[in-house]
């Protein structure tokens, strides 16, 4: 009796995708199975649902049957993408808005005396610089300007020194 020669074929084992979405990356990553199983490869990306470090989506989608190490790429969250409130003080108020509207911050002007200041320049900022704001949460931050000196004003300083000197020259 002779035997036949079957070409052998390799049977596929497949493997079943879970489900990453809503997981830290590092708990997945600290699975044997899955790195044994399931070519990783994380791309990451600002999100304002998910905290940092968690993953947001997957490229294939979970109870996909699929060969061994099958790439996916899942997408991490880098947390809220974020911006630094920039040190406006001291800096003139067109400077000043320009500066917040280049970062996308909104804010609010306000005009409070401050003598230690010259007129339209920044001396306060709420919050202060260097705070991390969420572009996401709409954060509208505070300017504190101090006036400008009207004409008026001006001229009421004017008057008081041209009448000085009329005083002294009537002397």
């Amino acid at each position: 009796e002779e035997e036949q020669e079957h070409p052998v074929q390799e049977e596929t084992m497949l493997y079943t995708v879970p489900d990453f979405v809503g997981h830290k990356y590092e708990d997945i990553l600290n699975n044997q199975s899955y790195r044994v199983n399931f070519n990783l490869n994380p791309v990451q990306e600002y999100n304002d649902s998910y905290p940092a470090g968690v993953i947001v989506d997957q490229s294939v989608p979970k109870n996909t049957q699929v060969p061994h190490l099958t790439t996916i790429v899942l997408t991490v969250s880098k947390g809220k993408e974020t911006v630094p409130m920039p040190n406006l003080i001291g800096w003139g108020l067109v400077g000043a808005k320009q500066q917040l509207d280049e970062a996308g911050i909104a804010y609010t002007v306000y005009t409070v005396e401050n003598s230690n200041y010259t007129p339209n320049t920044v001396f306060r900022t709420d919050p202060p610089a260097g705070t991390e704001l969420a572009r996401s949460d709409a954060t509208v931050v505070k300017i504190y300007i101090t006036p400008e000196k009207t004409a008026e004003k001006d001229a009421d300083e004017k008057d008081k020194k041209d009448n000085k000197k009329d005083k002294k020259t009537d002397d």
